[in-house]
């Protein structure tokens, strides 16, 4: 990315010195920082942060990895479920040296995206410069699904280089330890030179199963039917019903795995992911679902159900859940089950893409409001 372009050849040697030695400066003093955490660095200087970013993957032998949470001090290896690559179905921390690429990721309001977003960039052949592309589900693009992140950084040696179908190397790193960064850049939708070129594309492809979508559907149609029921009617919950989806459930997977938004479509999926959460009478089966789950591709899922699901299995087993998706009710109160650390319910949440357990709170108290009887 030219900065320099007005400037005389002399001039842009003398500038680039310059930017380079402020570059050196700023990275330098915050690895001097002593303290607890990831060491933030405090960028006030004039040029664009994605250069800074480049100078630091190019000369300091760093790799990048852009997210919205600016809160982590470990990164885990997390399961990339790319197929279209050979290195994307890595449990895996990954990192790049391209400076566009992570904070484009860093500034996605994961909270307001649902399916699959794609990054690419590959050199243009006539002229060399980098051709960039970015495309998000389209409805997600209407809200304009931006925030501020990080960009963390990185000490290669740590990582290993992956390469890509033909060999060659992919621009990307991995690690399949924990990672604890050397520092962290906070970044914003002005720091992204492209956010008015990120491209729309229709997230409801055509499903695979449309005859098993809508018999999951015609089941789930029978199992709200009786909850409902069940409310006003005593002794109508009928754990047959549950058996019997149950059962077909599993031969419904046996078939052709897990109904995955591609298989059966958004809603489809999501009516599998309920007839699961009720079979509490199979946690096994339950707790085989959820490893299908999160081994998904990404976007193929949603994410809140896998917490959703996670946490039935807890109560299922006399655990603390994980996110505070369950409830009991006491009193004439809505009150979550326990919680295993809880003052970080909130965070675990966020990484689902789900609100504040108080919002959960007074959501369940509009749903499902008490009598005086109650």
């Amino acid at each position: 990315m030219d900065t320099l372009g007005g400037l005389s050849p002399d001039n842009k040697i003398l500038e680039q010195a310059k930017k380079r030695t402020a570059f050196i400066k700023l990275f330098e003093d915050t690895l001097k920082e002593k303290g607890e955490g990831v060491p933030v660095i405090e960028y006030n200087l004039p040029y664009p942060k994605e250069d800074f970013l480049r100078f630091l993957a190019t000369e300091q032998n760093v790799l990048l990895h852009g997210s919205s949470n600016a809160s982590l001090e470990i990164l885990e290896p997390k399961q990339a479920n790319d197929s279209s690559k050979v290195s994307g179905n890595k449990k895996a921390v990954y990192g790049v040296v391209d400076p566009v690429l992570p904070i484009f990721y860093a500034i996605k309001d994961l909270r307001k995206i649902n399916g699959v977003v794609e990054s690419s960039v590959e050199p243009d052949l006539q002229t060399g410069e980098l051709k960039y592309k970015f495309r998000i589900p389209k409805e997600a693009l209407d809200t304009k699904p931006w925030t501020n992140g990080v960009v963390y950084i990185f000490d290669r040696s740590q990582f290993i280089p992956e390469v890509d179908d033909a060999g060659e190397p992919s621009g990307e790193w991995t690690s399949e330890a924990p990672i604890k960064p050397v520092a962290k850049l906070e970044v914003n939708p002005d720091d992204f030179r492209f956010l008015d070129k990120v491209e729309g594309k229709d997230s409801q492809p055509k499903i695979h199963y449309p005859d098993i979508a809508s018999e999951i559907q015609r089941m789930t149609d029978v199992d709200q039917e009786m909850r409902e029921r069940s409310g006003t009617e005593e002794d109508f919950l009928d754990d047959e019903v549950d058996k019997r989806n149950t059962e077909r459930m599993k031969e419904i997977i046996a078939k052709i795995g897990f109904p995955t938004i591609s298989k059966v479509g958004k809603e489809g999926s999501h009516n599998a992911w309920l007839l699961i959460q009720h079979a509490d009478l199979d946690v096994e089966f339950q707790k085989m679902c959820l490893e299908l789950m999160k081994q998904a591709p990404v976007g193929e899922v949603e994410k809140r159900d896998i917490a959703y699901l996670e946490d039935r299995i807890k109560v299922n087993q006399k655990q603390g859940q994980i996110y505070g998706t369950q409830f009991t009710q006491e009193g004439g109160k809505h009150i979550p089950q326990p919680i295993e650390d809880e003052n970080n319910v909130d965070v675990r949440r966020a990484k689902m893409g789900m609100d504040t357990l108080a919002d959960q709170i007074a959501l369940m108290y509009k749903k499902y409001p008490f009598t005086d009887e109650e």
